[in-house]
């Protein structure tokens, strides 16, 4: 249903979004806890008002409001912050926003300290959305001799957000070269990492 308003010599009309008008129309695996978002009509043209408040489970929260513009233009735009443990201070927010021509545009970079995981020195990993895919990877530097080359990335699910990637062993006395799988894992409140792969020996 459609409301009507009329103020002043201004008259318009507005529909007020609630959480469940945008079931199934955010990108997965977001989850919506509260929306409250008014998209009307008047003299001045086309507006948006409001907010809407969203989750990934256990990885983080974010908040998106409303803007409109005369010409027609309308969305909403806001961040999504990540758990500030394991990501450093304002790296650990990407941008979130939807508007009526490109659709939804989700982007940001995570970077990671030395103070996050033990083992891990520094990581950079960027989050991209296109073609209803969301994708985060990266690059990460360990304190572990020998380890030349780690590629992350986050495998986004409800309720989890799991950190992987592929890692290079560097010629060492008696290994030739090697690789394997990396893995950053959360226990209780503390983040670590461990992996498994194969050497070819220098023999």
């Amino acid at each position: 249903d459609l409301d009507f308003y009329i103020e002043g010599d201004d008259f318009g009309i507005s529909k007020t979004i609630s959480a469940g008008d945008l079931e199934g129309k955010i990108p997965k695996p977001f989850k919506i806890n509260s929306a409250f978002l008014t998209i009307g009509a008047g003299k001045n043209g086309l507006f948006v008002d409001g907010e809407v408040a969203f989750e990934i489970e256990k990885v983080g929260t974010g908040k998106i409001s409303g803007k409109g513009k005369s010409n027609g233009d309308f969305g909403i735009k806001g961040h999504f912050d990540f758990d500030k443990k394991l990501f450093s201070g304002q790296s650990a927010s990407i941008d979130v926003e939807y508007n009526n021509k490109d659709g939804w545009m989700i982007k940001g970079e995570l970077l990671m300290d030395d103070k996050a995981v033990k083992g891990v020195k520094s990581a950079k990993i960027t989050v991209t959305y296109a073609n209803n895919i969301l994708e985060a990877s990266g690059t990460a530097e360990v304190k572990i001799k020998g380890i030349k080359e780690v590629t992350l990335r986050i495998k986004f699910a409800e309720g989890v957000a799991e950190i992987e990637g592929g890692v290079k062993i560097e010629k060492l006395p008696g290994i030739k070269d090697g690789e394997g799988i990396l893995k950053i894992v959360k226990t209780d409140d503390v983040y670590d990492f461990s992996g498994s792969g194969k050497i070819t020996p220098d023999i």
